[in-house]
């Protein structure tokens, strides 16, 4: 089994053989121990990185938005892997340097998914509220720009003239 020394093949063994005993004796230890947990978390953490992100995204999908990570997978899929707005992959990075997932975007009043977002459209929808009039107003103040050879105007700065 690839024990260190015999002494741990038979510490396995007994283990395995006495598991209330052993359950009982490591909680001792570890009461007596503190710090060594603290220091196995860590250690734990640092090799587990990854499931741990992978962990951690599974639990917030699932509470937050009720569907299971086949669920995401599947309309992930269905979009390609790309933004549902933009149609571009996220480019935002976790602090790890990964790329970020695309985020679940869905009605704050109704709760149902309408689909996964990059990090920028689905802020740039948060700013909007999600208010459908607002964003109009944004389609329209982007149309009423006008243009000359050299310079940009608005149609505000032509009425200041």
């Amino acid at each position: 089994m690839g024990y260190k020394n015999k002494d741990s093949e038979r510490a396995a063994l007994w283990n395995k053989e006495h598991p209330e005993k052993a359950k009982e004796h490591k909680k001792k230890w570890l009461d007596n121990n503190p710090e060594a947990m603290v220091e196995a978390r860590k250690k734990w953490k640092v090799n587990n990185r990854e499931r741990l992100v992978e962990d951690r995204r599974r639990y917030k999908i699932n509470t937050k938005y009720k569907i299971t990570s086949e669920e995401y997978n599947e309309l992930l899929e269905f979009q390609d892997g790309v933004c549902a707005i933009c149609g571009k992959p996220e480019t935002s990075k976790m602090k790890n340097g990964e790329i970020k997932p695309l985020g679940v975007d869905h009605d704050h009043e109704t709760q149902i998914i309408r689909g996964l977002l990059c990090s920028k459209c689905n802020c740039g929808l948060g700013h909007f509220n999600d208010n459908i009039e607002l964003l109009q107003a944004a389609i329209i103040y982007l149309d009423k720009r006008i243009y000359n050879d050299e310079n940009l105007y608005y149609v505000w700065s032509n009425k200041c003239s």
